[in-house]
């Protein structure tokens, strides 16, 4: 009988019969590979059974065999598919996790205990075949390797990082694990390669995770790390990722995430989830320094590879594992469905000849809403290789659509193409990147045609200007090695892409990385990368395309797209179909301008409605905006007067003479029917015959048409002199507004009231409350009889007069009632203005009226829809029922208030600790806050029946080119409720993006 003796550093030797009866040592040939720069290790490996040393009869240990008879024990086996890093003989099997293991068969199907998975067992039958994955357990957690497989007794270890060659096939159970335990355990500790999860699933991961800068930059150490190693073959998609990043000079700002610093992010990274599900990398506050067409090529590479490995995925066959003798990477399957994203792009082109509302009835035809959203959502839906930036604008009565758009140079067009003929990949000329940028966005341009002739039938015409981005600097590195690394003595790995992974030492050198775009730091609370601009000169491209230059303009007709050309050049070159299309190239196409597109007329409207006119409304408009004409639609009191202002100073800056000028006043004041308009024209004839006003300034002349506002200057004396007197501020402000009223200008009537509106969406809610159409609507706290009555507007100074006079008097208690009385009216004129509310909740809550302060707030939560507003309500509404004992609805409205606007977290939190250490009411989940909330009858704010309403209006004001009302309330619903195809819709009315869209 054989045993084990210990001798010094960890060393066992064999006293006693070695073979049959004794212990039986089992050297495996290439266990244990050279080292990336090593000579081939001296030692042999393999393993060492003898029942005398170990738990189990089965059990063996993974041993290197350092002399005749004398070994290191590196690992454990047991039966059970489980190996052990250990160093010493067990006496009992370890109990924990293991450091290898194989796991159960994907299929379910198999039998479930580990030793009649893993070992080969009677209950299987001949050729019967059983699957499992290979689990490695290291400091990094636990993942997936490699894949077996088991039949008739015999392993095979496929899908992995690791290269087993020859000894990947007809393996015995100890030489399967044994093989995994050098490979995917020993061999990384002695400084081989880390061994990522089989496939690309750390790839992926890296791109969803919450520091997606930083884990890619790792997932590239991997790739390079792997190439370099003689016993790893990572994936050709892999290799491709990495090779593509270095083509865009990527290294330097990925490698920036894992830099200290103390700056604004520069870089935001977005998984556009869904529509396209691809990635958007964009420019933060502090990426100056970026050029754009770095920023267009790094999402690029990431997409390209997203894109290839779906498709691969959806190639394969079913399974967590691809069949051994299938490389799920391939890289003439990569190169083909590569080439096919770029050429074959437009087969992502939305039917032309079936409009989406083709089979609807004329009144449900398409307009302006459906067409704008449905191009919006066909332009979030396209897959792309390379990204193109777009705007448009509709107008659906002319049948007319017009794209602007900004598509990638030849520079970001593949450096290399994958040829079927010759089987490799091969380099593009600077003049076949060209001509593949000039084609790919010539078929983006049918693209976007197609999209719009599909979003409706009246469309009839499409143009189409695109622009090339300007790519500032140089976006391919000017090396063949791996940007951030020396390749020393010019020995490297050849990827077999046209770039090397070399050096000697394996270690990433991110300073050593030559991206120009200026040093790379991070902020380290969320891993975002900033760039400091450097001194290269390059600068950076325009996303918008003000700084491209016009590469094609081309006009579309419904009877072209419909036609057999059309569909030949999407799936073809489109050569011969622009010539056709009169397509103009260059310079010859730089007259475009995306808003003359746009038929004059419709530019007229969009610019005037609701503040000027008086168009009735149909059933559809009078339910949407509870308003019966344009009238009520309104919120600017004074709109009606600059627009004649306007009109009369452009006549009266064109007049040769002052007699000239006072004629053109004394013509718009005979056609005047409002007796505003009919004063205004009095004043502005008096000075420009006394020589106080000059004919050709027409600010001035617009100034001296609207006259002075009493109630606004009043606000800025009393303002002024606010902080030092705020008695005489408020004996000011009590002035102007016992002026007005006396005046009884602004009284209301049994056939007109006056109402002041901040925005169109509060006027809307006021609407749809008076005409009783509100769902949200659960009884006005201070109703007010404007149904059937005349709303006349209020000018918003005064509002304002009645709003700080509340501020200016709640604090004296002699002034309390005062203060109370002022909010009511303020209330009573500005019925949907939310600060109203709060002011006079503050009143009341300083009188000691908690209840009525209560119901105030409450009141203006069921009408707020801006974030900040509602924020501060909550907060006010939290204090108000702490004072009433309600506890914990207190700690909720913090909560809410903290969870709507972040602004106010400091304030919040600290308020929120006094009030559970002063009454020892606990803390509360944040997912129980609306509950409470509700349970205690306190609006959600904002109210989801408000929300649809006015989306519902938005919609409704978009289709009658009411853009001033549309833009806005889409707005709103971005914020609420983002939408990336909303998005493209917004900037198609010509308006700013609202900041909050793009979070």
């Amino acid at each position: 009988m054989a045993h084990c003796v210990a001798e010094r550093d960890g060393v066992y030797r064999i006293d006693g019969r070695v073979g049959l009866f004794g212990a039986r040592p089992q050297v495996l040939p290439d266990v244990v590979m050279p080292l990336p720069g090593s000579p081939a290790p001296t030692s042999s490996f393999g393993w060492i059974r003898d029942s005398s040393i170990t738990p189990s009869s089965g059990d063996i240990y993974l041993v290197e065999f350092v002399a005749e008879n004398k070994f290191r024990i590196w690992g454990y086996v047991d039966c059970y598919g489980r190996a052990f890093v250990t160093d010493r003989p067990l006496f009992a099997p370890p109990a924990r996790d293991p450091d290898i293991l194989f796991s159960r068969p994907w299929d379910g199907k198999s039998p479930s205990d580990f030793g009649t998975l893993v070992m080969p067992n009677s209950k299987f039958k001949r050729d019967q075949e059983v699957r499992g994955t290979v689990q490695l357990r290291d400091k990094r957690g636990v993942r997936q390797v490699a894949c077996f497989s088991l039949k008739n007794g015999r392993y095979s270890l496929f899908d992995s990082w690791c290269d087993f060659g020859s000894h990947s096939d007809n393996l015995t159970y100890h030489e399967a694990l044994a093989r995994c335990f050098f490979a995917f355990t020993f061999r990384p500790l002695l400084g081989g390669a880390r061994v990522p999860a089989r496939g690309l699933g750390e790839i992926m991961e890296s791109l969803d995770s919450e520091t997606p800068f930083e884990d890619l930059l790792g997932a590239l150490h991997d790739i390079r790390s792997a190439a370099l190693d003689p016993a790893m073959q990572p994936p050709s998609l892999a290799l491709l990722l990495a090779s593509w990043l270095y083509d865009a000079n990527a290294m330097g700002v990925l490698a920036g995430a894992q830099s200290d610093g103390l700056n604004v992010p520069s870089l935001r990274f977005v998984r556009a989830q869904r529509y396209s599900d691809t990635y958007f990398l964009g420019r933060g506050e502090g990426g100056d320094g970026i050029p754009e067409a770095t920023i267009w090529a790094i999402e690029s590479a990431i997409n390209r590879f997203v894109l290839i490995a779906r498709k691969l995925e959806k190639n394969s066959s079913a399974g967590c594992c691809d069949a051994p003798d299938q490389d799920i990477s391939e890289i003439d399957v990569c190169g083909a469905i590569d080439t096919q994203l770029f050429e074959a792009v437009a087969a992502q082109a939305p039917c032309a000849a079936h409009p989406a509302d083709e089979n609807a009835a004329a009144p449900n035809k398409a307009g302006e809403w459906d067409v704008r959203r449905s191009i919006g959502e066909s332009v979030e839906r396209f897959q792309l290789p390379v990204r193109f930036v777009v705007e448009y604008r509709v107008d659906v009565r002319c049948g007319k659509v017009a794209f602007e758009m900004v598509v990638p140079p030849a520079q970001l067009m593949p450096q290399r193409v994958y040829s079927s003929q010759m089987g490799s990949w091969v380099d593009q000329s600077d003049a076949e990147r060209g001509r593949m940028a000039l084609r790919y966005a010539e078929h983006v341009g049918m693209m976007l045609a197609a999209a719009a002739f599909h979003a409706g039938c009246a469309i009839d015409e499409v143009v189409v200007c695109a622009r090339e981005l300007e790519a500032a600097g140089e976006v391919e590195p000017e090396g063949s090695k791996m940007a951030g690394e020396s390749h020393g003595n010019g020995t490297g790995v050849d990827t077999g892409f046209g770039t090397s992974f070399g050096g000697e030492d394996g270690e990433f050198d991110a300073e050593g990385d030559e991206f120009d775009g200026g040093s790379v730091i991070v902020e380290p609370e969320d891993g975002s990368v900033v760039v400091e601009p450097g001194d290269n000169g390059s600068g950076s491209a325009d996303a918008d395309g003000r700084d491209a230059h016009t590469l094609y303009q081309v006009k579309f007709t419904r009877s072209i797209c419909e036609g057999a050309r059309f569909q030949e050049g999407l799936e073809g070159d489109p050569e011969s179909l622009f010539a056709e299309c009169g397509a103009r190239f260059g310079v010859d196409a730089v007259d475009f301008s995306l808003d003359d597109a746009v038929d004059a007329e419709a530019k007229r409207i969009r610019g005037e409605l609701p503040e000027v006119g008086s168009l009735a409304f149909g059933p559809r408009e009078a339910k949407a905006f509870g308003a019966e004409s344009l009238r009520d639609l309104r919120i600017h009191s004074d709109a009606q007067l600059r627009h004649a202002g306007e009109r009369l100073a452009d006549a009266i800056a064109r007049a040769t003479s002052t007699t000239e000028a006072i004629r053109l006043a004394q013509t718009e004041q005979n056609a005047a029917d409002d007796p505003r308009i009919f004063a205004a024209c009095t004043r502005l004839m008096t000075d420009l015959l006394e020589g106080n006003v000059d004919a050709h300034d027409q600010n001035a002349l617009v100034s001296c048409f609207m006259g002075e506002d009493p109630y606004l200057n009043a606000l800025g004396q009393a303002r002024a002199v606010a902080q030092a007197d705020p008695h005489r501020a408020a004996s000011i402000l009590r002035e102007a507004i016992r002026q007005a009223e006396e005046s009884k200008r602004f009284a209301d009537n049994s056939e007109a009231v006056h109402r002041m509106f901040d925005t169109y969406a509060s006027r809307i809610i006021y609407n749809r409350e008076r005409q009783g159409s509100a769902p949200w609507r659960s009884g006005l706290a201070f109703p007010h009889p404007d149904e059937g009555k005349r709303v006349e507007l209020l000018p918003s100074s005064l509002a304002m007069c009645y709003l700080e006079s509340v501020r200016l008097l709640e604090e004296s208690f002699s002034h309390a009632e005062e203060a109370v009385r002022f909010g009511l009216r303020c209330i009573q004129v500005a019925p949907t203005y939310t600060p109203a509310y709060r002011q006079t909740a503050r009143a009341y809550m300083l009188m000691g009226d908690v209840s009525t302060s209560s119901r105030t707030l409450r009141r203006c939560l069921e009408i707020a829809t801006q974030p900040d507003e509602i924020a501060l309500a909550y907060y006010q509404l939290a204090y108000v029922e702490w004072k009433a004992g309600k506890t914990a609805l207190g700690v909720a409205c913090y909560m809410k208030s903290m969870m709507t606007a972040p602004i106010y977290l400091a304030q919040c939190t600290i308020e929120m600790h006094r009030l559970m250490a002063e009454t020892g009411q606990g803390p509360i989940d944040r997912e129980e806050v609306d509950a409470i909330l509700a349970g205690e009858g306190v609006p959600i704010a904002p109210l989801d029946s408000l929300l649809d309403a006015l989306d519902d209006a938005m919609r409704t004001a978009i289709d009658d080119n009411i853009f001033q009302v549309g833009q806005p309330l889409l707005a709103l619903r971005l914020f609420y409720r983002p939408d990336d195809a909303l998005v493209n819709v917004h900037k198609s009315l010509n308006a700013p993006l609202p900041p909050q869209a793009l979070d």
